[in-house]
């Protein structure tokens, strides 16, 4: 009977737990807004226009041909798995990039991570690390810390 109980209250408390770690999606095309209110936040689209507001611990853009607007945004982590997606940002703690042909701006970022080709990605401000996987990328900042560049005809460089 003790083990059916302690079952019973893990599941209590999974389910809880589970039902308190949703994550806020945008789903569709078209305008749209979103306010993070300390939550993760992910878009997830074919084509559309989005603004994100609020502090975003982690935000997830996957899709093709978004425009995505997150500099009212204070943005920890950003995932972004897509193609032709075009963001504009403020400072970003850790950028993920996964795709072709995105074009990101943002003021700063701590740590870029990018696995494909022909992305552009500039920043006003510091850009702590650098890695890249694949070709033909072009990274700019303010200046730019440590680099790993695992391809070919990617452009790295500071304005310094």
């Amino acid at each position: 009977m003790r083990r059916v109980e302690i079952l019973a209250a893990t599941l209590i408390l999974c389910a809880g737990v589970l039902t308190g770690c949703s994550i806020p999606t945008i789903v569709g095309g078209g305008d749209q807004s979103l306010a993070c209110d300390g939550g993760d936040v992910a878009i997830s689209s074919g084509t559309g226009d989005y603004r994100v507001t609020g502090v975003c611990p982690r935000v997830h853009v996957d899709g093709n041909d978004l425009e995505v607007d997150l500099e009212g945004a204070e943005v920890g982590a950003l995932v972004v798995r897509g193609d032709g997606n075009e963001i504009d940002a403020a400072d970003v703690s850790d950028l993920q990039v996964a795709g072709q042909d995105n074009d990101i701006e943002a003021t700063s970022i701590d740590v870029v991570a990018i696995r494909g080709d022909r992305n552009s990605l500039d920043s006003t401000g510091i850009i702590g690390s650098v890695s890249i996987q694949g070709n033909d990328n072009d990274v700019e900042g303010q200046s730019v810390g440590e680099v790993v560049d695992r391809g070919q005809g990617n452009r790295i460089g500071s304005d310094d």
